[in-house]
């Protein structure tokens, strides 16, 4: 049986519902916490990539993205020492090679002692 939209979000994470191409789309709740990491990241930054992995540009670039070092899977919270800003390909590559990622200090294990 095919779950309904409903089913699948949990209700305290919504705030509302929107009509999007014949599909009920979520639309999360803001998150204070994180926008405000996410704007202190980019200040500190200056708006420019800082993870300067073998798929940035050559040169300086614009970052896109606010990248938790600690992944949030891991229930990292929002410290913004622990993030970076970085541009989509460069955000791509860290979850595409995490291993590397890591020997860089571009993710930071559960367990690392260098997690702070």
């Amino acid at each position: 049986m095919k779950r309904s939209q409903l089913h699948r979000s949990s209700p305290e994470k919504i705030i509302a519902w929107r009509r999007r191409s014949k599909k009920l789309v979520a639309v999360p709740k803001p998150n204070a916490e994180l926008d405000e990491a996410r704007q202190a990241v980019m200040a500190r930054s200056g708006g420019w990539c800082e993870a300067n992995t073998p798929d940035c540009p050559p040169y300086r670039h614009v970052g896109v993205h606010a990248h938790h070092k600690r992944l949030r899977s891991q229930a990292s919270g929002h410290d913004p020492a622990l993030m970076l800003y970085c541009c989509a390909a460069s955000h791509a590559w860290i979850h595409a090679h995490p291993i590397e990622a890591h020997a860089r200090g571009l993710i930071i294990w559960t367990g690392d002692d260098n997690a702070g």
